[in-house]
């Protein structure tokens, strides 16, 4: 079952950024000239205290690295943070065209329901 508390407190970090576009859900996380910006994996492995991993001169990544120094993939670390079914993390994570995290808050809610109704 989808761990909602950690939800609320990503959404709650990304409300928070020191700057705004620094949530853009088009990229996992990528470079921009005011910070990283990041997607909500990208926001939740970050919430978790992990760090992206940028290669060389990538301007994108795919990857983080955990507090113990493992690297995981974004998408499947935020899923398995969030305690998300694969189609709910496939539903949240692929929602490229939302741009507000109110907007997003009502699709993760939206989303977490259809599996409650499915119980």
């Amino acid at each position: 079952m989808a761990d909602r508390e950690f939800i609320k407190d990503v959404l709650d970090n990304i409300r928070r950024a020191p700057v705004p576009g620094l949530f853009d859900m088009e990229d996992w996380a990528q470079r921009k000239s005011c910070g990283t910006a990041m997607c909500f994996a990208g926001w939740t492995v970050h919430t978790n205290g992990d760090k992206i991993v940028f290669y060389d001169d990538e301007i994108s990544s795919v990857n983080c690295m955990s507090r113990s120094g493992k690297i995981h993939n974004i998408e499947e670390r935020a899923r398995d943070l969030l305690d998300l079914t694969r189609y709910q993390a496939d539903e949240i994570f692929s929602a490229t065209s939302i741009t507000d995290v109110d907007q997003l808050e009502g699709f993760i809610n939206e989303v977490l329901a259809e599996d409650d109704e499915d119980d």
